[in-house]
C-alpha cells in the first residue's frame, strides 16, 4: 500500500543518507547523523520518514532477532551478512 504525501525535505535527506553509506543504519543512527545537517530534526520525522520511504518502495526495512531495525537503499532481494563480533551488515 502507497502512501499519501511526497518526497519532502527530510525524506530526502534521510534517503541520500541511505544511499551515501554502505551501512545499514538503525533509525537512532539515522536520527543522530541527520541532526548534524539538520539541528532541528525531530526523532518523529525520521521514524515517520523511514516509515513512508519505506511504504513508497525507496528503501527496504532489514529485521534480524531481537535488533533494532535497520535500512536498506536498495531494494531488491538479496542476503544479508551479520559480523558475529561487531554487528556489521553486509550486502551479499
Amino acid at each position: 500500500m502507497k502512501a499519501e504525501g511526497r518526497l519532502t525535505r527530510y525524506r530526502k535527506v534521510v534517503l541520500e543518507l541511505l544511499r551515501s553509506t554502505e551501512a545499514h543504519p538503525t533509525a537512532a543512527e539515522i536520527y543522530r547523523l541527520v541532526r548534524r545537517r539538520r539541528p532541528g530534526v525531530a526523532y518523529a520525522t525520521i521514524y515517520n520518514s523511514l516509515n513512508w520511504l519505506e511504504q513508497n518502495d525507496f528503501i527496504r526495512r532489514v529485521d534480524f532477532a531481537e535488533e533494532a531495525a535497520r535500512y536498506d537503499p536498495i531494494v531488491e532481494r538479496h542476503d544479508h551478512l551479520i559480523c558475529d563480533r561487531c554487528g556489521a551488515l553486509k550486502d551479499v
